[in-house]
């Protein structure tokens, strides 16, 4: 796996390619994401940022994350933020509440790497109830 500053490397390279080669930049950083994490390359991954506190409304990010898995059972959730691990137990009773399956759910607490992991997102979630 490569460092922080080798990912940030990576992504901000990405700029300096041509469209055909941004794209399959993408892709690798993608798969390595996957790969990383232990998804399946073909399913698709919705990301969270956010520090765990309730302006940020992570359960109404686990309110849409169990109607999409209902409906797209092969979607993996990705948090990312400070607090976001299973030791907040706040959070983890939270995530008990929901039919979201703990296999597709990965907590990954704070990171410096953000470029990489939302590069790696193929949808990202915004679900704060105070940002403007």
């Amino acid at each position: 796996m490569n460092s922080p500053e080798e990912r940030l490397s990576q992504i901000e390279g990405i700029a300096q390619l041509d469209l055909q080669q941004r794209l399959e930049k993408l892709v690798e950083v993608e798969a390595e994401l996957r790969s990383e994490l232990g998804i399946p390359q073909k399913s698709l991954i919705v990301g969270m940022v956010g520090r765990f506190d309730s302006q940020k409304n992570h359960a109404g990010f686990f309110k849409a994350a169990s109607i999409i898995q209902q409906n797209m059972p092969e979607v993996h959730f990705c948090l990312v933020g400070a607090g976001i691990n299973a030791s907040n137990q706040h959070l983890t009773k939270m995530i008990e509440t929901t039919d979201i399956s703990a296999s597709h759910l990965h907590l990954l607490d704070a990171r410096d790497d953000m470029p990489y992991l939302m590069t790696g997102f193929d949808v990202l979630g915004l679900p704060s109830s105070g940002e403007s």
